[in-house]
């Protein structure tokens, strides 16, 4: 081009010109359009495109001095100092692994619909370092033609494509969090491997009745630390929850990070949030030990999980690998909890998958042993500002595996509306079907 440009100024041949044109293209398709992002007019409107909207473009470049016949600038009549070179924008690469992103958005979306859900997120981290290798949501759309699916969710059909839910959406943890209610009570001394409760199936506190997930039942019986992860019982959770108390939680919830923003360049990030004010501090220290009075974005949720892989070190996560020439660095954990109590807890979360009781247990794989929490969080009726009966967050998080916990793997369905809403049956198979994955790809060895 450069060269017919010049050829046509030195012999002045007319009616030949140049239309600049461009073509976009999204390999990973609509697997990773709620990471990418896309355009809307010419202008970055969602995901990477918009977050790291300076660093794609680029700069124009200018120069500034005495041009020859030609329209070419003379070198040495060139201003130098207004003159500037142009900037390319920087490539950009991601820790994705574009198989396992379009498997995991593939196997998300048959469960979301399955489910009649309103969103999904499945996420997979290498434990170890915190690389998302995996960030899948659904809903998802179409990169090349965002305008179906920005005007279905106009209509309230469907959530926004211009958000990225892991990032950018306030869920329930629900019985996920035990994990962590257990943990912090180990390490304070609150309680120990041998400490147990009697659950009749519910607890009163204050003028709030707590319920076991058996409703109607006679409870669990007596429940250790290790039992109330297996079977996921509410009542030790809130017991032990209460003799964690109030300043240690508070302790706990700065430090582990979940009340900033994730940051990972998706744009919109939210910190998750907890009410310092609430009125009964107990019900909500409570409420809290079984993860329902305190929201985060899934992503938080997973990159604290981390911290049961890796000797009670939670690392943060890290999507983008390379901007331009500059390499991102990883960032170093937060030490959460000690060596020992971080293994003895993901020993007790085998034995949700392993166990005889456990929540998880459909979802053994043969040939590798899996540590995991399932999750079944009540959400709040937006209408009455109370817990709703019918609205629902189930998740599954888990290890692959159990004994070298190479990846932590997260799924949260929200809102499902039929077949079931139990973390276990809802979220498990796609956690179950990315564990799988990842054995037969070889991204994990199985074991014997």
């Amino acid at each position: 081009r450069k060269r017919l440009l010049e050829l046509c100024r030195t012999f002045r041949v007319d009616g030949i010109g140049f239309v600049p044109t461009g073509e976009r293209t999204y390999p990973a398709g609509p697997s990773a359009a709620t990471v990418i992002g896309f355009l809307k007019d010419g202008v970055p409107a969602s995901g990477l495109e918009k977050g790291l909207e300076q660093a794609l473009r680029g700069e124009d470049g200018v120069q500034v001095g005495f041009i020859d016949r030609n329209g070419s600038v003379i070198p040495w009549l060139r201003d130098e100092g207004l003159s500037r070179e142009v900037q390319h924008g920087a490539d950009v690469v991601l820790t994705l692994d574009r198989d396992l992103q379009a498997f995991a958005s593939e196997r998300l979306a048959e469960v979301c619909e399955y489910h009649g859900a309103w969103q999904g997120v499945a996420i997979v981290l290498e434990s170890h370092t915190g690389n998302v290798r995996a960030l899948a949501t659904w809903p998802t759309f179409d990169p090349t033609d965002p305008l179906p699916a920005l005007q279905r969710a106009q209509k309230g059909e469907t959530a926004s494509p211009e958000i990225n839910p892991a990032v950018s959406v306030l869920l329930e943890p629900g019985s996920t969090f035990k994990s962590f209610t257990v943990a912090l009570g180990l390490e304070s001394g609150a309680l120990t491997p041998n400490s147990s409760i009697s659950c009749k199936g519910s607890i009163p506190v204050g003028s709030h009745v707590i319920h076991c997930a058996l409703h109607g039942s006679p409870g669990h019986g007596t429940v250790d630390p290790a039992r109330c992860i297996e079977v996921s019982c509410n009542v030790a959770a809130a017991t032990w929850g209460m003799a964690i108390g109030k300043e240690r939680w508070y302790d706990f919830l700065k430090r582990s990070g979940l009340l900033e923003k994730p940051d990972v360049g998706l744009p919109g990030a939210l910190p998750g949030q907890f009410n310092w004010n609430e009125y009964d501090k107990r019900i909500q220290i409570a409420t809290l030990g079984f993860g329902q009075s305190i929201t985060v974005t899934p992503l938080q949720l997973a990159s604290l999980f981390t911290a049961f892989a890796n000797d009670g070190v939670a690392v943060h996560p890290r999507l983008i690998e390379k901007v331009g020439n500059s390499r991102v660095q990883v960032r170093p954990g937060v030490p959460l909890f000690r060596a020992e109590t971080a293994r003895t807890v993901l020993q007790m979360m085998k034995a949700v998958v392993q166990g005889e009781h456990g929540t998880g247990r459909a979802l053994r794989i043969e040939g590798v042993e899996i540590a995991g929490k399932s999750g079944t969080a009540q959400k709040r009726d937006p209408k009455t500002g109370r817990m709703s009966n019918s609205l629902y967050v189930s998740s599954f998080v888990g290890y692959v595996s159990a004994d070298s916990p190479e990846y932590t793997v997260l799924v949260m369905v929200d809102s499902p509306k039929k077949n079931g809403y139990y973390g276990a049956a809802v979220a498990g198979p796609v956690f179950r079907a990315i564990a799988e994955y990842l054995l037969k790809s070889g991204m994990v060895r199985g074991q014997g």
